[in-house]
């Protein structure tokens, strides 16, 4: 997946920190401001701290687990911040 020359857009995505809801507004609005065709062929680097803080970190790292499913033209990459060692 990303040992080849990425095409197209990058978007680094953190601090989550188990806020589900704050995730799913930002999706939407970077979706909104990117649109259509872009939106899914971007490259979107996760970088970690997806637990913690809030309350919803079940619900975030389920919809991180199906994001390559609803979104198969993008490319994700997820990596491990502090909080989730």
């Amino acid at each position: 997946m990303w040992g080849h020359r990425l095409q197209g857009p990058i978007v680094f995505i953190g601090d989550i920190h188990g806020r589900f809801t704050l995730l799913s507004n930002l999706w939407s609005k970077l979706r909104n401001r990117v649109g259509g065709k872009t939106f899914e062929k971007l490259n979107i680097v996760f970088l970690g701290d997806y637990c913690d803080r809030g309350g919803e970190t079940k619900e975030v790292v389920e919809w991180l687990t199906k994001l390559p499913e609803r979104h198969p033209q993008q490319e994700h990459l997820y990596l491990c911040g502090n909080h989730d060692l």
